[in-house]
């Protein structure tokens, strides 16, 4: 573990006014998702759905079979719906629309817009809410060390085109890619959306980033809090990991 300064990756702002400093500091290379729960974890919705079926050992080696048969039964339907529809090797492009319909795929949404992560951070508040902030240029400096091949933005047509290539056969390691699929639907576009994809099924969003972000698991999942005022240690912070949680204490009105 590279970061050694503290044991956990929390800022939590004592005040709204440092809360929206904290947006000044991070620059456009940071993305960011909202939890209403400061207890939620990164976890997509095809995740929950295994661990619903977790006491099944069979399904070890079996998640990425059950994915395609879930694309499989979609493809099969959706032409009665839609009038533009993905190639059949853009699988990204069709787990974006699955998601979007709220089927359960690997996909983690995630914004550009620091604003959109806190409006659902205050949606159907429950306690203390947070804000997961990742880095992705870490996120494809990782991809391009892993696969060997260049990474300059998210859509980039050989970027996408090397990730649904990964898609298609077995996972050999884990990590995360920041994608974004070609053709955007209304909501990524008002929402300024892309995803984060967990690329091993056989292991948690989690797991696959901290080999990613390369920091323990614990440590990205450490809930200690410690109130903050001090913009100088949260600039360090922020320069310093590929990932922060910002814990926003629900006694804030925003």
């Amino acid at each position: 573990m590279e970061y050694e300064e503290d044991n956990n990756i929390s800022i939590t702002p004592k005040s709204v006014d440092i809360l929206l400093k904290i947006k000044k500091i991070m620059n456009h290379g940071w993305v960011y998702r909202g939890h209403s729960n400061v207890n939620y974890k990164l976890e997509t919705t095809l995740e929950r759905a295994f661990n619903e079926i977790v006491e099944d050992e069979n399904i070890i080696g079996m998640k990425l079979h059950i994915e395609d048969s879930i694309i499989k039964d979609f493809k099969r339907k959706a032409h009665h719906y839609l009038k533009w529809l993905p190639s059949d090797a853009d699988k990204l492009g069709w787990l974006s629309l699955i998601q979007h319909y709220g089927g359960p795929t690997r996909l983690l949404d995630f914004t550009e817009s620091f604003y959109v992560a806190l409006y659902f951070a205050n949606k159907h508040l429950k306690g203390d809410s947070a804000i997961w902030c990742i880095n992705k240029y870490e996120v494809l400096g990782d991809v391009t060390n892993k696969f060997t091949f260049d990474a300059p933005n998210i859509i980039d047509e050989y970027y996408l085109e090397n990730v649904n290539n990964l898609l298609s056969g077995l996972p050999s390691q884990q990590c995360v890619f920041a994608v974004e699929p070609f053709r955007l639907h209304e909501r990524l576009i008002m929402q300024k959306g892309l995803f984060l994809l967990p690329y091993h099924l056989d292991y948690s969003t989690i797991s696959n980033l901290s080999k990613t972000v390369h920091l323990d698991e614990a440590y990205i999942e450490s809930d200690v809090e410690i109130e903050v005022d001090d913009i100088n240690i949260i600039k360090k912070k922020i320069s310093n990991l590929p990932i922060l949680k910002i814990v926003i204490k629900k006694r804030f009105t925003i």
